[in-house]
């Protein structure tokens, strides 16, 4: 089976992250097959890919890839024409 995990926060290896993290490690490798997606480069996801996990990078418009709660206020097809078609 094919697992893809999403995390927006790639800044610091914290709590969340150490968790994901050991989670994802801890899968039966015969069984599963994982892909983390990450927003941006940085220190998670570089940790990650330097323990031997699949990892990539989707960048997203800046619009969105930001924690100031921009994308709280956008309705779901405004989200959606900013990913596929205003990039």
């Amino acid at each position: 089976m094919k697992i893809l995990f999403h995390t927006s926060y790639y800044q610091r290896l914290a709590g969340a992250n150490r968790s994901f993290l050991e989670l994802i490690k801890n899968l039966d490798n015969n069984k599963y097959t994982t892909l983390t997606i990450f927003t941006n480069d940085g220190p998670v996801y570089e940790y990650y890919k330097e323990q031997g996990l699949d990892v990539a990078i989707f960048s997203l418009p800046e619009t969105l890839n930001s924690h100031d709660k921009k994308l709280l206020t956008l309705s779901f097809p405004k989200v959606i024409r900013l990913i596929f078609f205003d990039l």
